[in-house]
């Protein structure tokens, strides 16, 4: 049986991925917040909170970099 060896790029993006899942779920109380605020009317209509533009940001950096992966 022979033993998988992935590629440096594979193993960069795979921790790369993973630090940015783990700055998603310490930042996950700040999105809740600023969601049921967004929900409750306390924030005028469409105003992004800086929690909301870093969780979409970064939510759109995993899904690439999770393509660029799968395409190595």
């Amino acid at each position: 049986m022979s033993a998988t060896k992935y590629t440096i790029p594979h193993i960069i993006l795979h921790w790369a991925i993973a630090a940015l899942v783990t700055v998603q779920l310490l930042l996950a109380d700040r999105m809740s917040a600023a969601f049921d605020q967004m929900m409750e009317n306390i924030t005028p209509a469409g105003a992004w909170t800086s929690s909301a533009v870093v969780h979409a940001v970064l939510g759109v950096a995993i899904g690439l970099l999770m393509v660029w992966r799968l395409m190595l």
